[in-house]
């Protein structure tokens, strides 16, 4: 999984901050989520490997914003956005589209509950370097 999500695609201008790696985080749960997802099989079986995670690297970097709001109090609630997907996906059906939405509401709570454990403290901690770039891209994990 970590060799087809890279984690290059979310430090554009060397911007290695710990909320960029939260997204990365994201792409990778959302990917195997949406890989995994009983509902989605027949939708996934007509996509490539990359084309799903191009589509999650999208959607993790759509939600920065959502998430962003949450932490600064401007919402309450980070909301997943049935749009992300449809301007995505051109030619899924509302079905379809649900239920990604509902995949990657799964994906969120789990990498979540996750986070409130995590010693990094990727979204308290947003803005600061996050060491886990150098640490990939020593480990030949970047493109």
């Amino acid at each position: 999984m970590a060799d087809i999500i890279k984690a290059s695609w979310f430090c554009v201008y060397d911007d290695r901050i710990k909320f960029n790696w939260f997204s990365y985080e994201y792409a990778l749960k959302l990917y195997d989520f949406v890989k995994g997802s009983k509902r989605l099989k027949k939708w996934v079986s007509g996509k490539t490997d990359i084309e799903v995670a191009n589509y999650c690297a999208y959607f993790a970097k759509r939600m920065k914003q959502a998430v962003t709001d949450k932490l600064s109090g401007v919402t309450d609630i980070v909301e997943l956005d049935e749009e992300y997907i449809a301007d995505y996906w051109h030619t899924n059906t509302q079905r379809e589209n649900k239920a990604l939405n509902e995949v990657a509401g799964e994906a969120w709570d789990q990498l979540l509950s996750v986070c409130e454990t995590c010693p990094t403290r990727c979204l308290s901690e947003r803005f600061l370097p996050c060491e886990l770039f150098d640490r990939m891209e020593r480990g030949g994990y970047f493109e």
